[in-house]
């Protein structure tokens, strides 16, 4: 059968050359869109290594001196972290509050970072250093490479433990367990003890994981703490506990306003971890780049579907004297839909060795996007396999109607055709 639909394709070749030409370019197009549209939707589901539901932010912020409330400093016996440990106090205490942190740069969807060179025996890498207390990752349900929960991590932190993410492993031990190996700031010669290994802590669902460590903010560090509190320096994030309710917000902040008062620093803001999500996204401008891609990128995607089933369906209605024929001399309606169907499948082969050659090609020169997945042979194959069972799916519409209308022609007005 199939070196008969290659004869017939041959006899035809002053038109089938056009509809070659055209399978190539577009299969090279479409590949193209579905490797585009696989890397960001593989990327925005990997794992992100934190959970933000029912996790609050509370903003604090602290009078000026131009404030009536502003309490200066010869009339405080406290530092503003003093002050700032207190509120904390006190908001674990609240109902409903399941867990309470302090960080420094360090949770999601965060508009700031700061960097730290470490070093394993003879491997240095820069990576995001994030400072957290104890709590940090009950609030952020954070979990061990190893599947163990979040309070194995807050000991180890709460112990001096560097925290040190699986992407981090990989990189500085080659792939090998950290266990109880030390890691080395730059040049220094004390040590870090490593605790349990962070399975991952991705930026934001846009982003591929990155290498990064957590070191303790103790209670002695903040205490220290002698500069102004701001809304974003000194992080308190809190996770209430199930069935707390939406109005939790709004319930804080009227019955904790007063008590969260504590020297000059006061409560500002509470706000789901939804929110800070959006203000992040808004802040980066990713999102929206990639809304606008995507859409280019599906425009496109529906001119290539219009384009092939229309090709398909004049193509196969203009040979409808043809089919009739071939059934009035005995093939049967699904006999004849099959060989049409066959034929242009035979047609996207022949388009398709070329049209693989110039995509692998487009992909080792990184014509492609490999900074969020690197360009390998699964990747490739995975696109490919995609991109021609969608150009199979559009020749088979494009085929299948027509064909079908085609089939029913009585054998009389076939032989009338002919």
């Amino acid at each position: 059968m199939i070196k008969h639909i290659i004869k017939i394709i041959w006899t035809q070749r002053s038109s089938n050359i056009l509809i070659w030409l055209e399978l190539l370019f577009v299969s090279i197009f479409l590949w193209y869109i579905v490797d585009y549209m696989y890397v960001q939707v593989r990327t925005y589901f990997l794992p992100l290594g934190y959970n933000i539901e029912s996790v609050y932010l509370i903003q604090l912020d602290e009078y000026t001196p131009q404030s009536l409330k502003y309490a200066a400093p010869e009339n405080k016996a406290t530092t503003s972290g003093e002050d700032l440990l207190e509120i904390v106090n006190r908001i674990r205490q609240y109902p409903g509050i399941e867990a309470v942190s302090v960080s420094r740069a360090a949770y999601p969807y965060n508009m700031s970072n700061t960097h730290g060179n470490i070093r394993a025996g003879s491997v240095t890498k820069n990576y995001i250093e994030r400072h957290v207390s104890p709590g940090f990752f009950s609030v952020f349900g954070c979990r061990t490479s190893k599947g163990e929960g979040p309070e194995v991590l807050d000991a180890a932190v709460k112990e001096g433990k560097m925290i040190i993410t699986a992407e981090t492993e990989k990189e500085l031990f080659d792939g090998h367990t950290a266990g109880e190996r030390n890691i080395y700031f730059g040049g220094d010669s004390i040590p870090y003890q490593v605790g349990p290994v962070l399975s991952t802590f991705r930026y934001s669902e846009f982003q591929q994981p990155r290498g990064g460590y957590f070191l303790l903010l103790s209670e002695k560090e903040l205490a220290r703490h002698t500069d102004p509190i701001q809304p974003y320096t000194e992080e308190v994030c809190v996770r209430v506990k199930p069935g707390t309710g939406k109005d939790f917000p709004a319930r804080f902040r009227k019955d904790m306003a007063s008590r969260l008062q504590v020297g000059n620093v006061y409560l500002l803001d509470v706000k789901p971890f939804s929110d800070q999500r959006e203000a992040y996204f808004s802040w980066e401008g990713t999102k929206n780049e990639l809304k606008t891609q995507t859409a280019v990128m599906v425009f496109l995607l529906v001119n290539i579907i219009l384009g092939i089933v229309g090709t398909f369906w004049v193509r196969t209605a203009s040979r409808k004297s043809e089919m009739g024929l071939r059934v009035a001399l005995g093939d049967t309606p699904s006999g004849l839909k099959r060989l049409l169907v066959t034929e242009g499948i035979v047609l996207l082969a022949f388009a398709a060795v070329p049209a693989i050659l110039v995509s692998l090609n487009l992909g080792m020169l990184e014509i492609v996007d490999v900074d969020l997945l690197p360009f390998s042979a699964g990747r490739f194959l995975i696109t490919t396999f995609i991109a021609y069972l969608l150009l199979t799916g559009m020749i088979i519409t494009g085929i299948w109607y027509p064909a079908r209308n085609a089939a029913k022609i009585q054998p009389a007005e076939a032989l009338h055709y002919e």
